[in-house]
């Protein structure tokens, strides 16, 4: 059997979230009024998020993928004509980082 730990943890911390939930007005509420993502905050289970950073990084690993794809190239017959070898994928992802 194999386990998806990212769906486990999440599963058990929405539980631990909702354990604490109370009958406020008739309504089921955390008794801070506290979302999900506040209360993982307050547990210090995760940092406040900087969107604009993620999505800074996530460009630049998304470049990089782009870049270092095209050594794997397919040609028509299925053969991977690489262009290059792995120093050359090194250079690559050295430049995208700003080591070169």
């Amino acid at each position: 059997m194999k386990i998806d730990f990212k769906k486990a943890v999440y599963y058990l911390l929405t539980q631990k979230y909702l354990s604490e939930f109370k009958s406020i007005d008739g309504l089921s509420q955390h008794p801070d009024g506290l979302n999900f993502e506040e209360w993982l905050k307050e547990k210090q289970l995760i940092e406040d998020l900087n969107i604009k950073e993620l999505e800074a990084k996530a460009k630049k690993w998304d470049e990089l993928d782009n870049k270092i794809s095209k050594f794997y190239d397919e040609d028509d017959n299925g053969n991977v004509d690489d262009g290059g070898d792995l120093s050359d994928i090194g250079e690559v992802a050295a430049s995208a980082f700003g080591y070169m």
